[in-house]
């Protein structure tokens, strides 16, 4: 692992000295500056900028400051505007280690989960959604016990009620926790970008099995979620930062559909990490919340309690934050 974590600071020095060089020429010297705000575009959107290695300091970029994300300088706007109306709702909802073999009952309509308003009048059919496999998640079960310990209000839909019915019940918790698996689908037959990315809930394997879509629930279906008052919503799960770069408007993926849903601040992962360094980076992440209710702080410091004990950037670096 030392090695691995050496090879990775040569490749993420390199990284720094083009960009970090490039935007003090082209900009101001940012090394004089505490924050920095990142709104990226296309192939940059898959770099986690904290974990750029600075060789003549041996610090990560993250060590050095404050690093911030977001997805366009009008949504940075609107992210401002957002910071003075915190919510007052103190209730933390999670769906946890869904049961993904589950026999979901009976539907009281015909309406699919893939439907949305958009697609229902074409009778819309993502093959490529039917063809995946989903394995179970037990290691999500520490971060549901944790966050109950913490917050003792916490609502946990897991196993046969982590379904996406329960989902779109939810009314805009102040934070919104989501253990699964993610996806994105590099599929050019799918014109909407908002259609390739999107998460597995009870029941997702039966789209193989029986052809049966309710537990997949695709970014463009999570726009219609009630998050208006969500302050945070946190995606421990595979890949949920994947969108599509070839977007006339950037990634459009899961970041995107949760903004739209209302969502001021968004956790997210940029690529599949396993359970237990998740578990391991949320529970820190909580703890901190829990005494500061500062997401971009209580993420810094989680990160860097790993980063202290030496851990491979893969592991740290994987989860970003959209927001202020």
């Amino acid at each position: 692992l030392d090695t691995l974590t050496s090879d990775a600071k040569v490749v993420l020095s390199n990284l720094h000295e083009d960009i970090v060089n490039n935007l003090n020429n082209a900009t101001s010297n940012i090394t004089t500056k505490e924050t920095l705000i990142f709104s990226l575009d296309g192939l940059l959107n898959f770099l986690p900028f904290e974990a750029l290695y600075d060789k003549t300091t041996n610090q990560y970029l993250l060590e050095e400051k404050s690093i911030m994300y977001v997805a366009s300088g009008k949504e940075f706007v609107r992210l401002l505007t957002k910071q003075t109306n915190k919510s007052k709702n103190e209730n933390i909802t999670m769906f946890t280690n869904p049961d993904y073999g589950l026999n979901l009952p009976a539907a009281t309509t015909k309406t699919s989960s893939l439907d949305t308003p958009n697609t229902r009048a074409s009778s819309f059919l993502n093959r490529s959604l039917f063809s995946m496999v989903f394995t179970p998640l037990p290691g999500t079960k520490e971060e549901a016990m944790l966050i109950s310990s913490l917050y003792k209000t916490a609502k946990d839909f897991n196993q046969e009620n982590a379904t996406a019915e329960n989902l779109f019940r939810v009314n805009s918790p102040k934070i919104l926790h989501i253990s699964t698996h993610g996806f994105f689908l590099n599929d050019e037959n799918i014109a909407n970008p908002m259609l390739k990315s999107g998460l597995a809930f009870s029941g997702a394997n039966m789209a193989r099995i029986k052809g049966d879509s309710r537990g997949i629930v695709t970014g463009l279906k999570i726009a219609g979620l009630n998050l208006t008052h969500t302050d945070l919503v946190v995606l421990s799960a595979c890949e949920t930062g994947l969108g599509d770069i070839n977007s006339a408007e950037g990634v459009a993926g899961l970041n995107k559909a949760f903004i739209k849903a209302g969502a001021k601040n968004i956790i997210m992962s940029l690529w599949s990490v396993a359970d237990k360094e998740t578990a391991e980076l949320m529970k820190d992440f909580y703890t901190n919340t829990k005494k500061s209710n500062n997401y971009q702080q209580s993420l810094k410091d989680a990160k860097l309690n790993m980063i202290q004990k030496d851990m491979h950037p893969f592991y740290w670096s994987a989860f970003v934050m959209s927001g202020l």
